[in-house]
């Protein structure tokens, strides 16, 4: 019995050693993405908020002002609008970004974000109307663009956006304890910047 305890207790300290190491790699890795990110922020970009920019989204034209897309700034939308990564994403035939969503899932967000651009104190933006059938789509999307916490609809907000793409997986816990550190956004977005170049 003593020798099994011992067998176990050394793979228990090899695993916590491996497990450690991996840790440490993954935030080295962690800390020079961001470095390069915030490197990139500080590039000139020629992007300004006035420009007219044509998407396609699942196969529908939207035609939009970039400042449109960046009304809730700190999003996955905004970022992916912002000038520096529209050259990496996807283009359909006519040259235009190509978004890989639904287009009726992302026209209530869009019209969201046009009448929110506009909203003052007596007339603020009421949130998007979503139906029962749809709700479980339009919250992936919203979540995807980053825009989900913004658009006050809690009853969306209660199960895990990641967690509904990924199902019952066994590392979608540790996403949602890495958004508690504050590393959750970054872990997210930056999965969908390196799809973006090819998979968008």
């Amino acid at each position: 019995r003593d020798s099994i305890l011992l067998e176990f207790e050394a793979a228990r300290i090899q695993l916590h050693t491996e497990y450690s190491q991996r840790f440490l790699e993954a935030d080295l890795e962690l800390q020079e993405v961001l470095r390069e990110r915030a490197a990139l922020r500080e590039m000139p970009c020629d992007a300004r908020q006035n420009d007219v920019v044509t998407i396609n989204v699942g196969g529908r034209l939207f035609t939009v002002k970039r400042e449109t897309l960046h009304v809730c700034p700190d999003t996955f939308l905004a970022e992916l609008f912002s000038g520096r990564w529209e050259s990496r994403l996807q283009q359909d035939a006519d040259g235009n970004p190509f978004l890989d969503i639904d287009p009726d899932i992302f026209d209530p967000l869009l019209s969201w974000l046009r009448d929110r651009k506009i909203e003052t104190p007596d007339r603020p933006t009421a949130s998007p109307s979503v139906s029962p059938e749809d709700a479980r789509h339009f919250q992936v999307a919203a979540d995807y663009l980053g825009l989900l916490p913004h658009l006050g609809l809690p009853e969306l907000e209660r199960r895990d956006g990641w967690s509904a793409v990924c199902g019952d997986q066994e590392f979608a816990p540790a996403v949602a304890e890495a958004r508690s550190e504050g590393r959750g956004s970054w872990l997210e977005q930056q999965g969908l910047l390196q799809a973006a170049a090819g998979s968008l």
